[in-house]
């Protein structure tokens, strides 16, 4: 099928799996290069009808609906340069993009490097890696800013923008708590609160133990400093999640709402 990508990864030789990798004279650039700016899209029918690729059936999501996974990433360079992908567009490896198996295409997604916090986000347009132990190809560019693009794979987090119309990367909002902060969360949507901390070594190294589950985010107000996990669309889907967090982290999770 059309812009099917597949895994690739340096090898001992310091070559790329069957030649791939980035072009030369990469721009200067890339590591400002802005995120991709989630909007209101058309989902593709055609892109997101189910599909078999070496004897494996796929479902796309044929909406925008609350999904979170984590797993491996790897990413996709010059062999793809130019083709098509599988909503027809054309394949850029500098550009913020990335392939799933069976997100809707068009989407955005948070991407979270859990090895090194950082976090981008791409806009999902092909299909693949198609190996079990892949969730997600970024763009050279996105894992370079990722920090992954020497390496080859990466632990991610991976969150869909299932609001893209209301979406805000760095908005000025208050949590509905006990004591309201202003931060950098995605107004509207819910977020479990995994710990409260004053100094901010402390909470560093909570973050990095929470990041490993999937929570990707630290805010801080008056000398505190608080790490969250989310965004979610709802206080259902936060509350089913605080669980695996609580039981995961040793603690007692509150559920939170981001607002304007």
């Amino acid at each position: 099928m059309a812009g099917c990508s597949t895994v690739q990864q340096q090898g001992n030789t310091g070559g790329y799996y069957l030649n791939d990798g980035p072009l030369p004279n990469p721009p200067v650039n890339l590591d400002t290069l802005p995120n991709a700016t989630p909007r209101p899209e058309a989902l593709d029918v055609n892109a997101n009808k189910p599909y078999w690729v070496m004897g494996h059936l796929y479902v796309p999501l044929t909406h925008l609906e609350p999904f979170h996974e984590k797993g491996i990433a790897s990413w996709y360079g010059r062999r793809y340069q130019g083709k098509p992908t599988a909503d027809g567009e054309k394949y850029n490896l500098w550009a913020m993009t990335a392939a799933n198996p069976i997100l809707p295409l068009p989407c955005y997604v948070r991407v979270t490097n859990l090895n090194n916090g950082k976090s981008v986000i791409v806009r999902v347009n092909d299909r693949g890696p198609f190996l079990s132990n892949r969730i997600m190809d970024l763009s050279y560019a996105a894992a370079y800013k990722l920090g992954y693009a020497q390496r080859g794979t990466a632990l991610v987090s991976v969150h869909l923008i299932d609001n893209p119309g209301t979406f805000s990367e760095k908005p000025s909002i208050t949590l509905q708590t006990s004591t309201p902060v202003n931060t950098e969360l995605v107004a509207g949507s819910w977020y479990i609160q995994l710990g409260v901390f004053r100094n901010f070594s402390d909470a560093e190294r909570f973050l990095v133990k929470a990041q490993k589950i999937g929570a990707s985010d630290m805010t801080e107000q008056n000398g505190f400093y608080r790490v969250v996990g989310g965004p979610f669309s709802s206080r259902d889907a936060a509350q089913q999640a605080s669980g695996d967090f609580g039981q995961a982290l040793g603690v007692v999770p509150e559920i939170i709402l981001a607002k304007p």
